[in-house]
């Protein structure tokens, strides 16, 4: 009778070691496929959205976007991440396995009211708020009409730009908004493209990949500080505006 309980015992200690070995292959397994990615969401390329949901597919993972609009989530190599906020449309992407970060420009819905509901709910602070109700009013996101004119009938940008626009010069490939004069050494607006700072020459830049060409200057140039002193001229290529 012993013997037959002390077998019963060392077949269920050995099925117990195979439950265990085989729940920790499989753990590890899982381990060894998640990694983390880290992201940052904004709106206009540059502004952060705060408190933005971040959602793990996999998990159900929830985090939300801090101050800057920085997250940082564990999920597994081909995961489904999805990021929603009050006022803009939502945002899913699958992750590549190659991809460390993920950056998301997230889109207003169309009309007034969904900025102000952002701004209500606090997902644009304070501090970006001008900025976030200058770009709405360049930014054609309710039409679309923006993308309209057809850049690639000019030889160059800089033909494109004088015949286009009055009041706005081009020498050398710097772009001068009359009515704005500064003590600096040069007058030369800043070249921003698809939300990138490019510095103060349009040299270069193709009118056949041009979208939508805005200009900004005074308050509405604020959130690029002293570099927008000049103006602000901002580029849209047809691929960077969707």
């Amino acid at each position: 009778m012993e013997f037959k309980t002390t077998t019963i015992m060392k077949k269920a200690f050995i099925s117990l070691s195979v439950l265990l070995s085989l729940s920790f292959l499989s753990m590890a397994a899982l381990f060894s496929q998640s990694r983390v990615i880290q992201g940052r969401v904004t709106v206009f390329d540059s502004i952060p959205v705060v408190n933005a949901s971040v959602v793990v597919k996999s998990t159900d993972f929830t985090q939300l976007t801090d101050s800057l609009g920085f997250f940082s989530v564990v999920c597994n190599e081909s995961d489904i991440i999805r990021i929603s906020a009050q006022g803009f449309r939502n945002f899913k992407t699958r992750i590549n396995p190659k991809e460390l970060t993920l950056p998301v420009n997230l889109k207003l819905k169309k009309g007034d009211v969904y900025l102000e509901m952002a701004l209500d709910h606090g997902h644009i602070l304070d501090k970006d708020r001008l900025a976030a109700l200058a770009f709405f009013k360049i930014s054609d996101i309710s039409s679309g009409e923006e993308l309209a004119f057809d850049y690639s009938t000019f030889t160059t940008l800089e033909e494109a730009i004088m015949g286009r626009f009055s009041g706005v010069r081009v020498v050398n490939g710097e772009v001068i908004i009359r009515g704005i004069e500064t003590w600096a050494l040069s007058n030369a607006a800043l070249v921003v493209v698809d939300g990138v700072v490019r510095g103060y020459s349009i040299a270069g830049i193709s009118p056949e990949t041009v979208g939508s060409i805005t200009f900004l200057k005074g308050p509405d140039a604020v959130i690029y500080g002293s570099r927008g002193a000049n103006g602000v001229v901002l580029i849209r290529t047809k691929r960077g505006g969707e």
